[in-house]
């Protein structure tokens, strides 16, 4: 399996498939602070940021807050950043264990 160089964003609901569970670690994954975090299959983990999708228009700045709260549990660095230059190295974050 082949990864992005980097993660475009967490959305509302992020599946991340096989490829991206080996490289984190299933049981980190399982760990992030989201709302909902769960393996939905074997090696694929949903995130889910909210309790209600229409919490995007009607509690964003909630929404706002868990989304970069999992993204620095995650690592910054694993998400596409527009301020990055060209050299730029995306990574997981070395802290995490199973």
């Amino acid at each position: 399996m082949v990864l992005r160089r980097w993660i475009p964003d967490l959305f509302w609901g992020t599946i991340f498939g096989p490829a991206y569970v080996d490289f984190f670690g299933r049981d980190y994954l399982l760990r992030a602070p989201g709302h909902i975090v769960e393996e939905i299959a074997p090696h694929v983990v949903y995130l889910q940021l909210s309790d209600s999708i229409y919490d995007m228009v009607e509690r964003f700045d909630k929404v706002s807050v868990v989304r970069q709260r999992v993204k620095e549990y995650i690592g910054v660095d694993s998400f596409w950043r527009t301020d990055a230059q060209s050299d730029h190295s995306y990574m997981r974050p070395v802290d995490f264990s199973d």
